[in-house]
C-alpha cells in the first residue's frame, strides 16, 4: 500500500488548495483533491512555504556546542578546534550530524550545505534523516603540493562515493579558505566542480585580518584574488562575505557567486557584524532583473559595440511575432517605457543611430539615474546641478546600471534554442496571447514568455532557474525624440578625479 497524506484547505501564495502526498513527495497540488486510503490533515488557518535552505555549517560540529567561547577565530581553530576534530572518528560526526538534522527538521530546514570531514558520517546520518544535504568533500593543502595531490585524490574519489547514497545526499567541493588552499588547488577545484556540475563550498573574507593577510600574501583582498585565479563562477558559494567593498559585491553579482551570511557565527567568534546584505541584494537584484531581462532578452538595450545584432538562438525563431517585434527594436530607431517588475521604477529609453538615452524612475515619478551614450561616450545627467559627468565609453553606461558589457556579449553568443510553442498566459487577472521560448543558456534551462494585447508586447516574463524577473511594455515606438540625444543646454561637463572629486575641462573643481 502506497503511504498518502492529503493536507486540506492550506494556504499556499495567498490561495486555499489541497496538497496530496505520495511516496513522500508531492504528487497534486490543486482544490478539492480526493485520495483513497489516505491520511488526512485539515491545515485551516495554516500555511505551506518552501523547506529552509541552511546554507552554511559544519553539522557534526554540534558536539562542540557551548566548547571554546570567547576566542577569534584563529585562535579558536588552530588551538582548539582542529585539535580535537583530528580525535573524531566516523561514528562520532555520524551522531553529531544526525542531532544536526533533527534540529534542521524540527525547524523546518529541509536542506543544508555542509563542510566537514568524515564524508561518510555525515552522508550516513543524511539518509537516515529524511533531510537533503550538499554535503562537502573538504580540501587543505597548506600551499604543499603533495597535500594538494592528496586532496584531489580524495574529491574523485567521494564523487564516486555519493552513488552508494540515495537522491538526497549530493556532492559538492569544500575547499576550506585561501589561508588553507593554495591558487594551484582552487584553480583544478573550480575546473573539477565545472565537469561534474558540483557546488564549491569556500569560506571568505570572514575577518578582517583574513582580508589584511590575503593582501600581504597575494598583493589582493580575498574576492579580488579569487577573481585574479579565474574561479568566480555561480558554482561558487562563499561562507560569511563580511568584508567586502561594493566594487567587489559587483564581481561577485556579475559572476553569479552565492554568499551565505552567518550572523550567529560572526557574532560568537567577533569577526564582524557589518554585512553588505542590502548592497548585495540590490546588485542581485540588478543582475536577475536588468542582466536576464533587458540585457539578455531585449537586443535593443545591449550596447551597439557588443555586435549581438540578431543572436543565433533568436535566428531559430525567424517566423514568429516576437522575432519580428526584435527585429524592429534592432533597427536602433526607437523609444519605450518599461516597467520593471522587482525594481519597482520605470524605464524611458530612446535609442537612434547608436546613440541613447535612458531615464530611470521610481514609481512616483522620482528620478533615480538619467545616462545619455553620445558618440560612444557615456554621461551621467544631474539635473540638480546641470553637470553631465562623464563615465568614459559605452560600456561604463551598462556598468552603471548594474549591467556587465563582457557578460551580455558571453551570454547572447552562448544561448542555444529547445524550444517553442504558442500559449495563453494570465498576468494581473488579464489573460494574452503568448509565445513561450525556451533555450539554454551557460548549460542553465531558460524560459522567455513574450505576452501580446492585440498586435501590441505588453509583457515579457523570463524564468532563469526559480527566478523570475518581468517586464510590462507601457509603450514601443519607431518615432524618437532627436533633442534627448543631445547634450542639454547649460550644462557643465566634468569627469571624477582619482581623488573622487568633480573637474570641468579646464581642471577646476565642480561643487
Amino acid at each position: 500500500m502506497i503511504h498518502r497524506i492529503l493536507i486540506k484547505q492550506v494556504e499556499l501564495n495567498q490561495q486555499k488548495v489541497d496538497i496530496l502526498i505520495e511516496r513522500n513527495l508531492i504528487s497534486r497540488i490543486g482544490k478539492d483533491l480526493v485520495a483513497e486510503d489516505a491520511e488526512v490533515i485539515d491545515a485551516t488557518g495554516m500555511a505551506v512555504i518552501p523547506g529552509l535552505v541552511n546554507g552554511h555549517t559544519h553539522a557534526a560540529m554540534t558536539l562542540f556546542r557551548g566548547f571554546a567561547d570567547d576566542m577569534k577565530l584563529m585562535p579558536w581553530l588552530e588551538q582548539k578546534i582542529w585539535p580535537n576534530e583530528a580525535k573524531m572518528t566516523r561514528e562520532d560526526v555520524y551522531w553529531g550530524a544526525k542531532l544536526a538534522c533533527l534540529e534542521m527538521i524540527k525547524s523546518g530546514t529541509t536542506t543544508f550545505l555542509d563542510m566537514y570531514q568524515k564524508f561518510r558520517g555525515t552522508a550516513d546520518a543524511v539518509e537516515e534523516m529524511g533531510i537533503r544535504g550538499y554535503l562537502s568533500a573538504v580540501c587543505f593543502d597548506h600551499f604543499d603540493p603533495k597535500l594538494a595531490e592528496k586532496s584531489k585524490k580524495e574529491c574523485e574519489k567521494l564523487y564516486d562515493v555519493v552513488d552508494e547514497y540515495g537522491p538526497r545526499v549530493q556532492y559538492a567541493v569544500g575547499p576550506h579558505a585561501i589561508y588553507t588552499v593554495s591558487g594551484e588547488l582552487l584553480q583544478w577545484i573550480h575546473t573539477f566542480a565545472n565537469e561534474h556540475q558540483a557546488l564549491i563550498h569556500l569560506h571568505l573574507a570572514e575577518t578582517e585580518e583574513e582580508v589584511n593577510n590575503s593582501i600581504r600574501q597575494f598583493g589582493f583582498s580575498p574576492v579580488r584574488y579569487l577573481y585574479k585565479l579565474g574561479v568566480l563562477s555561480p558554482r561558487l558559494v562563499i561562507a560569511h562575505g563580511v568584508y567586502v567593498d561594493k566594487d567587489e559585491i559587483r564581481m561577485l553579482a556579475d559572476y553569479g557567486v552565492k554568499v551565505i551570511h552567518n550572523p550567529a557565527s560572526n557574532m560568537k567568534l567577533a569577526s564582524g557584524i557589518s554585512f553588505k546584505f542590502a548592497e548585495m541584494k540590490q546588485a542581485a537584484k540588478r543582475i536577475v532583473t536588468a542582466g536576464l531581462t533587458l540585457c539578455l532578452l531585449l537586443p535593443c538595450s545591449v550596447p551597439a559595440s557588443a555586435a549581438l545584432q540578431t543572436p543565433a538562438w533568436m535566428q531559430a525563431w525567424a517566423n514568429t511575432r516576437t522575432a519580428g517585434v526584435i527585429a524592429q527594436l534592432e533597427k536602433d530607431q526607437f523609444t519605450a517605457k518599461i516597467k520593471v517588475d522587482g525594481v519597482e521604477g520605470i524605464l524611458d529609453m530612446v535609442r537612434s543611430s547608436g546613440n541613447m538615452y535612458l531615464k530611470a524612475e521610481e514609481q512616483d515619478g522620482t528620478e533615480k539615474l538619467t545616462l545619455l551614450v553620445l558618440d560612444g561616450k557615456a554621461y551621467q545627467l544631474d539635473s540638480a546641478r546641470k553637470l553631465a559627468i562623464c563615465l568614459g565609453d559605452e560600456a561604463a553606461a551598462y556598468k552603471a546600471m548594474g549591467l556587465s558589457e563582457t557578460v551580455v556579449a558571453k551570454s547572447l553568443s552562448a544561448g542555444s534554442a529547445t524550444g517553442f510553442a504558442e500559449a495563453k498566459k494570465t498576468v494581473h487577472g488579464k489573460t494574452y496571447d503568448a509565445e513561450v521560448f525556451n533555450m539554454t543558456l551557460d548549460g542553465k534551462p531558460v524560459e522567455m514568455t513574450y505576452c501580446y494585447d492585440g498586435g501590441a508586447l505588453r509583457y515579457l516574463i523570463t524564468r532563469v532557474g526559480g527566478k523570475q524577473a518581468s517586464l510590462e511594455y507601457l509603450s514601443v515606438s519607431d518615432k524618437v525624440d532627436e533633442s534627448l540625444l543631445k547634450l542639454p543646454e547649460g550644462y557643465t561637463v566634468c569627469t571624477k578625479g582619482t581623488d573622487g572629486k568633480l573637474y570641468d575641462a579646464s581642471g577646476k573643481a565642480v561643487d
